[in-house]
Parts: C-alpha cells; sequence; structure tokens
C-alpha cells in the first residue's frame, strides 16, 4: 500500500545539517533524484556515493540521505542554498500476468504500488506546470512566454527605479547638508531690508547727498577753536618744549628783543622755521607732536605771543 505523499521532500541549509530525509520508498539508488539549488538558483544533479549516500533502500517509510560527503566539490548547506530529494520512476509496467488457477496478490499489489507512486510523481509535476483555463486561447507555452517577457520588463523597471532613488538619496542628502544655509536666506533677506533701510539716510561714498548745513558742519571741524587757545611760555628749549594735547595750530607772534635772533623752530625736532622766515606764522600740529624755539647767541628768547589752538573736531582720547 503507498499512502498519500509528496513525492518529494525540499530542504535550506543552516551552515550545519548534513542529514536530509526523505519520506516515500524507494528500490534502488536510481529512483532518487537529489538537486542543489546553489546561492544563486542554479540547478546542480548531484551523483550517488559522490556528492550524497543514501542510508537505506526499500524502506517504506523512506529514509535520509548524508551530504556533502569528503569527495564532493560542494560544501555543507549554507542558508542561501538548498536540496531537493525527489522520487524519479521509468513509466512503464514490467509485471506480466499469465493465466493461472492462483493469483499472485503480492505481484499484483507491486504493479498498483508502481502506477499509484508513478501517477504521484506525475501530480507533483502538474502542480508545478503553469496551467491556462479550457477556454484560454493561449497555450501554456504563451502564457510562460508572456511571463518571461513580463520579468524582463519589471527587471528593468526596477533597474531605473534604484537608479532613480540613488539619485534622490543624493539629492536629499546634499539638501540636509546646505538645510542651515536654506533656513538662513529668510534671516539674511530680513537682515538686508533693515540695513537697507538704516542706509537710507546715509552719507554717500561721494558725499553728492550732504546737505548745504552739512557741509557747513564738516567746514567748522577743521577750522581753529580760537576761544580754547593755550599760552606757550616757556617752550624756549628742548626741556621746556610743549607737547599738543589735540590736533591744532600754533600762531607764533613776537618772540624776541632787539638783540635776540633764532637758531630755530621745531616741532618733533624737526627745523620748521627761523629768525628769517619764522615770525607771524602758524604751524600745524599732530596730536603729542612737541614743539619749542631755540635762542641764538645773545639772549634766551621769550614766548609771550605764541598760542595753540586745537581744531574744532578733534578726537581728544
Amino acid at each position: 500500500m503507498i499512502y498519500d505523499i509528496t513525492p518529494v521532500n525540499n530542504y535550506t541549509g543552516n551552515n550545519s545539517t548534513t542529514t536530509f530525509e526523505f519520506n516515500f520508498y524507494i528500490e534502488n539508488e536510481e529512483q532518487l533524484k537529489v538537486t542543489l539549488y546553489d546561492s544563486q538558483n542554479i540547478q546542480h544533479l548531484l551523483q550517488n556515493e559522490v556528492d550524497y549516500s543514501i542510508n537505506e533502500l526499500k524502506n517504506k517509510n523512506g529514509s535520509y540521505i548524508t551530504f556533502p560527503l569528503s569527495a564532493s566539490n560542494y560544501g555543507v548547506l549554507s542558508e542561501n542554498e538548498k536540496i531537493s530529494l525527489e522520487l524519479t520512476l521509468p513509466i512503464s509496467q514490467e509485471t506480466q500476468y499469465n493465466n493461472s488457477s492462483l493469483l499472485n496478490l503480492e505481484a499484483l499489489e507491486y504493479s498498483f504500488d508502481y502506477l499509484t507512486r508513478l501517477i504521484q510523481i506525475l501530480s507533483r509535476k502538474q502542480e508545478l506546470s503553469i496551467k491556462v483555463s479550457e477556454f484560454s486561447d493561449k497555450t501554456p507555452e504563451d502564457l510562460y512566454n508572456e511571463l518571461n517577457s513580463a520579468a524582463s520588463t519589471i527587471k528593468d523597471i526596477e533597474t531605473d527605479v534604484n537608479k532613480k532613488y540613488n539619485e534622490l538619496t543624493t539629492i536629499y542628502k546634499n539638501i540636509k547638508e546646505d538645510n542651515d544655509k536654506f533656513n538662513q536666506i529668510d534671516i539674511n533677506t530680513s537682515s538686508i531690508a533693515t540695513i537697507k533701510d538704516n542706509l537710507a539716510d546715509k552719507l554717500d561714498k561721494n558725499i553728492a547727498n550732504i546737505s548745504s548745513t552739512g557741509k557747513e558742519e564738516l567746514t567748522n571741524l577743521v577750522m581753529p577753536d580760537y576761544s580754547a587757545g593755550i599760552s606757550i611760555t616757556s617752550a624756549v628749549s628742548q626741556a621746556t618744549q610743549f607737547i599738543a594735547p589735540t590736533n591744532g595750530i600754533i600762531y607764533f607772534g613776537s618772540h624776541m628783543n632787539s638783540r635776540t635772533f633764532l637758531n630755530g623752530i621745531l616741532a618733533n625736532n624737526y627745523q620748521i622755521g627761523d629768525s628769517s622766515g619764522g615770525l607771524n606764522k602758524t604751524y600745524f600740529l599732530n596730536k603729542n607732536d612737541t614743539f619749542y624755539v631755540e635762542g641764538g647767541d645773545y639772549e634766551t628768547p621769550t614766548a609771550m605771543n605764541n598760542i595753540f589752538y586745537p581744531l574744532r573736531g578733534v578726537q581728544n582720547d
């Protein structure tokens, strides 16, 4: 008797298992077909006593194989590999029944069992086949070709989608990296508008927009402040020199009696005038410049009428 079983056992590897069971009856090694599906799903037909060994034959409950053997070119079944153990029989009926008063029931049973196993094999093959309805205008081959063409198209679409995905990933990465810069746009725009408003009434670089009042005020800033004059009474030698507290001018007036003449008028120890050209003159001094007069051969000069006037717009810090 043959029970209703599927004449194939399939397994997925786990990097360790080396024994694989089958639960159908086989009489000899030719009735077992063992196929390895590698990681690329390519099929490899394995050989008995080279790649695997069968533990037991003619057991109605089946048996198991050991794979791989040391002689095999294949290794232990990995997680992305599969192995299939399949019953295979020649499609034939070799039992002959002769006219006899005695019926050999064992031979009859074997014959029926053999036919049943063939039907099981064919049923399994039919389950794995492409089917069309009774009224379909396409053959299984036509349907297979359409599916194969659709699969090829889908593969092309998948490639294009992956390409677009990579492009979008790159764009997203660039946007994320420049996010802070994008966030600054509104802030910078607002700041620029504020600066523009603040500059609206500011002086142009070429002072073209200055008013008459402004021009007058600027002119006044560089004029001497005659109300703040400083009398220079002792700057008659280097030891008693005058140090300008701000930018300004010195008015150099009468400085000597009838018998005295000057060797020189000095600013920062550099002669800027003498007795012939230094009388009743004005000299410009920068802040912290030094000034004094140097006497001649007869008497020490006086500096009674020498006055320093600071400019109106100077900074005294």
